[in-house]
Order: structure tokens, then sequence, then C-alpha cells
């Protein structure tokens, strides 16, 4: 990190985005035609349920966009941990190898660079996409007098609710925030780790990785401290405490999640020219 150079740095990443933008806008644009698709498809079949516009059409509408919200949330997720696995899926050819591992700049730079793209980058576009969907539905809506209720300013709305209620400003609020942060931070780490390891298939092979790790720890918590699966929630004199275990847990899912990105760093320092089939080393 002593070598790590700022204006090398920025000029990495602009390579880099250079040759991922055309992806980048791909996706971006398939995206948010999904989008707009998905809330239309739930806005159409709530809307049936009425004959006319009117305040319980209204109320539908909130119900269809909250139900969309969810389904497009997971199509992001998934989105998400998809650019994550093919970090440098760009990477195919010997000669964009050879440019990119030949870069003036270091080994920190070059990884820097790629992963700044993939945790800032890719989920700043796919919000974009969100919203862009969410416009062209309510042009569609609108034009044809459906109404043009915006996902965005619900889902807003809603969310906040849960602040302006003091949930999350409890301690059991801010243990399940950090145990979810940690859990997401694990989740982007495994993926980030398998697109830097795998050539092929990271995607897939990192999920079942992920399922069935998951579904270990969780048997494996279970069996061992008999939480019935509720690890954030102590009862004790009628009163809900944060459960000592959910500490334990945060640490060590965040200190796996840094061990990962620390291993992609090591894998990515050993990027072969001529790499085997399914591998990058």
């Amino acid at each position: 990190m002593r070598n790590f150079n700022i204006k090398r740095f920025w000029r990495t990443f602009r390579w880099y985005f250079i040759e991922n933008r055309r992806r980048l806008l791909s996706w971006c644009l398939g995206l948010a035609l999904a989008f707009m698709l998905i809330e239309s498809i739930f806005m159409i079949s709530m809307l049936r349920q009425t004959a006319t516009f009117s305040v319980e059409g209204l109320s539908l509408q909130s119900v269809a966009v909250m139900s969309s919200f969810v389904f497009c949330a997971v199509v992001g997720v998934v989105a998400v941990f998809v650019a994550f696995s093919t970090i440098f899926s760009f990477l195919k050819t010997k000669q964009k190898r050879i440019a990119y591992l030949t870069l003036p700049a270091t080994n920190v730079e070059r990884y820097l660079a790629a992963l700044l793209f993939a945790v800032v980058v890719w989920p700043i576009c796919i919000f974009i996409a969100f919203a862009l969907g969410d416009t062209l539905r309510m042009l569609v809506f609108g034009l044809l007098g459906e109404g043009w209720l915006s996902s965005l300013r619900l889902i807003y709305d809603t969310f906040t609710l849960s602040f302006k209620s003091g949930w999350d400003i409890t301690w059991v609020g801010k243990a399940g925030f950090l145990l979810k942060f940690a859990s997401w931070l694990w989740s982007c780490s495994l993926f980030i780790l398998g697109g830097t390891w795998f050539r092929r298939g990271a995607f897939v092979i990192v999920t079942f990785a992920q399922i069935a790790f998951t579904a270990f720890c969780s048997w494996l918590l279970i069996k061992l401290f008999g939480t019935n699966g509720q690890i954030v929630i102590d009862m004790f004199d009628q009163i809900q405490h944060v459960h000592v275990l959910s500490y334990l847990v945060i640490l060590a899912v965040t200190a796996v999640a840094l061990f990962n990105f620390w291993l992609s760093y090591q894998i990515f320092k050993r990027f072969q020219i001529v790499p085997s089939k399914w591998t990058n080393i």
C-alpha cells in the first residue's frame, strides 16, 4: 500500500470502466425493461380486481407496487451477485489479459479498480435501471389513464416508517442491522472471490456453495446452541435483549468476509496470461 498512487489508480479504473461500459449499458437497459415488465404485470393483475380507478384502485396500486418491489429486489440482488462473479470476465482473450496485467499500475491498484467498479458502479447501475424502469412504467400507465404511482416514493415512505417507529434505534434493531450487513458483506466477498478464482460458472458454483454452507451453519447453530434459528433476540424477564450469540456471529461473518477479500487479492496476484480452462491461475 505504500506504493499506492491515486493518479495511477484513477487511470486504471478509467481503463477498466471503458472496457466494461458496453456490458454495463446493456445490463442497465435490459434490467430497466425487466423491472418495467415486472411492475406492469403486478399492476395489471391488481387493477383487474376493480372496475374503476378510484381510492380502492389506488390502494391496490400500492399493494401492487410493494409486491413488485419484492420481486424486483430479488432480481436486483441476483444481478449484483452476477456482476460480482464476473468481475474479471472481460479478460477472455490473451490480448486483454496482457493489456490489463501490464498496465502501469501496481497489483493493489489494478485489483482495487476492479473491486470499486464491482461494489460501487454496478449497484448504482442497477438502481438507475430500477428508476428508469419505474419511470417508463409510470409513463405508460399515465398515458393509459391508469395512474402513475411512483414506486420509489412509496418504497422510501415505507422503509422510513421503521426508523420513525424507533425499532431500528434500539439495541435489538442495531444488532439485527449489523447481522444483515455482515451477511451481505460476506455474500459479496464470496461472489467476488468466486469471480476472481473461476473463469467459468463462477455464479453457479458460488451459489450452490453458499446455500450449502449457510444451511450447514444454521443447522450447527441450532444443534449446538438450541436457538431455533433466532440469534438476535433473547427473552429475559419478559424483555427483549440482544442474544449474546449474535455478537459472535457478526464478528465471525465479518472476519470471514475480510478473509475472502484478502484471498481474492492473493489469487489476483497469481493471474496467468494463459490460464487453465476453469480458473484464472
